[in-house]
């Protein structure tokens, strides 16, 4: 009988283990706290999901980037580009390719980067969503420098890609062949 209530003891010190490291989150990286929901107060229950806080690695910039189906076979990773923040007086940041989605994104990541909200997806608004009009697939670079006054974890800007070229006489005919097959009926 002992036995068994040590065993319940510690099933039970093991459920409440888990459950302070649950509500005591760990960073998996070094970073700062930024963005901090502003209508919080000591006490106050929230929703489960919502998001409190967001917790950025200040010494590593990530940028993504969403880009037509037909610029997909000119990009490998590891390719060069740079960043052009929309900021006025923030400087350009060299990056570097480190993934390319392989399926096309169904709903847009980042509502700031849809037409919808001044960015360059065209996108569709469904229940509070941001689909986009066209495929497009995510592109993940890394930034090689950065700059010591950028003091959010978010910014907004262009990227330029340095792909491999496009031929405008293979870009023709593949279009005149899409048509002729298109209206031929096969």
């Amino acid at each position: 009988m002992l036995k068994e209530q040590l065993d319940a003891a510690r099933q039970e010190l093991n459920e409440l283990e888990a459950e302070r490291s649950r509500l005591n989150p760990v960073a998996p990286f070094k970073g700062v706290v930024v963005d901090v929901e502003p209508d919080l107060f000591v006490g106050e229950w929230v929703p489960k999901g919502m998001e409190l806080v967001r917790f950025i690695d200040d010494q590593q910039w990530i940028v993504d980037t969403y880009i037509q189906e037909s610029d997909l076979r000119r990009l490998d990773d590891g390719k060069w580009g740079w960043f052009v923040p929309e900021a006025a007086g923030l400087p350009d940041a060299w990056l570097s390719i480190t993934s390319i989605d392989r399926d096309a994104s169904r709903i847009l990541g980042d509502v700031a980067l849809g037409s919808a909200a001044g960015g360059q997806v065209m996108v569709c608004i469904q229940n509070n969503k941001p689909y986009p009009e066209q495929a497009v697939y995510r592109v993940r670079l890394k930034a090689s420098f950065l700059s010591k006054t950028i003091s959010t974890g978010y910014i907004r800007g262009r990227v330029v890609i340095l792909a491999w070229p496009r031929s405008l006489i293979g870009d023709l005919i593949r279009g005149a062949l899409a048509t002729l097959v298109r209206e031929a009926g096969f």
